[in-house]
């Protein structure tokens, strides 16, 4: 499968629709493109939101592309988002979940092992990720449900992991009024990846940020992105086997 990049990134980092304001009573839709314009390296600093944000959607869907990671001499260090494929998440506000928790309701994909993967969020890379993206907001009044569709098969190396991880914190984070920022979101998704493949940041960041993303650094973690030129495409041709590749 081959991916083209365009406009000046080769591909777009997760981007979301929502779906209604939880409060408000008057229902709306609105559709989000997340990008990062940031040139200087994005250092992580770990903060816990001081008062519990209160829910501005009764849902939100969201999509994380695949990556291509361990590119050139930067194994666990430099990664890049593909365009075309990955996989996408759907959370809502459910009363029916016990408040500060979040449960797996669904989970989709063509993939022949998809049976493999566990509603328990706890053992879930969406699930870790999502607990994770809660844990930071302080999130104990409301219950989440979430269902994921996977569209990367798994065990494929082109971040199927990450990018569960990836769409699942943005979602919370989104369902939440965006008060993480990227660092954050990487580091949520740092502890569901090191669960599954490894405390490495070359699928999960590229996957939420777009483009070319360089960790320089992991403690702390630094992340820079690399600007590509505008004017040149670049193509991806991607194999993928019949059979599931262990990557950790």
């Amino acid at each position: 499968m081959a991916a083209a990049a365009k406009a000046w990134f080769p591909a777009s980092p997760a981007s979301l629709n929502s779906k209604g304001p939880a409060c408000p009573t008057q229902n709306r839709a609105a559709t989000f493109t997340i990008r990062c314009n940031a040139q200087k390296p994005v250092t992580l600093t770990f903060t816990k939101t001081e008062h519990e944000p209160q829910a501005i959607y009764s849902s939100v869907k969201t999509f994380a592309p695949a990556t291509v990671a361990n590119l050139g001499p930067g194994f666990d260090f430099l990664g890049c988002a593909v365009d075309g494929i990955g996989d996408t998440v759907s959370l809502k506000v459910d009363p029916d979940v016990h408040p500060g928790q979040i449960c797996i309701s669904d989970i989709s994909g063509q993939s022949p092992n998809i049976h493999k993967l566990s509603k328990n969020p706890l053992w879930n890379c969406a699930g870790i990720a999502a607990i994770e993206a809660m844990k930071m907001l302080g999130i104990r009044s409301v219950g989440l449900s979430l269902s994921l569709e996977k569209g990367l098969p798994l065990g494929s190396g082109l971040g199927s992991s990450a990018a569960s991880a990836a769409a699942a914190a943005v979602a919370v984070n989104e369902i939440f009024g965006k008060r993480l920022g990227y660092d954050e979101l990487v580091h949520a998704c740092l502890k569901s990846e090191e669960k599954v493949s490894g405390y490495h940041a070359d699928n999960v960041a590229p996957s939420i940020m777009g483009g070319f993303v360089l960790i320089r650094n992991y403690e702390p973690l630094e992340l820079v992105r690399l600007n590509f030129p505008s004017e040149k495409e670049l193509y991806f041709v991607l194999v993928t086997p019949e059979f599931e590749a262990p990557t950790k």
